[in-house]
């Protein structure tokens, strides 16, 4: 049953992460356009260091989906024998 759960949380954080990413793939992408938005060169500055921040969030949470994954995957004192 834990191994379900764990296997359920890795899903959901791997959803989670490829939502982060393409939320910041989008934003970049409109931020690289000069003439999108009325903000200093400053705002936009800091509006691609946010979407950067939040890849590596995404990241972060893919490594916790991989961990959950691996503990998941390996054999637990009721499986043995």
């Amino acid at each position: 049953m834990m191994a379900k759960r764990k296997l359920a949380m890795a899903v959901n954080y791997y959803k989670i992460a490829d939502e982060m990413t393409a939320q910041s793939v989008e934003m970049q992408a409109t931020l690289k356009n000069p003439g999108r938005y009325a903000m200093t060169e400053g705002e936009r500055m800091a509006a691609l260091n946010s979407s950067n921040d939040n890849m590596i969030k995404a990241m972060q949470l893919r490594e916790q989906g991989d961990r959950l994954f691996m503990e998941a995957s390996q054999a637990g004192p009721a499986q043995c024998c």
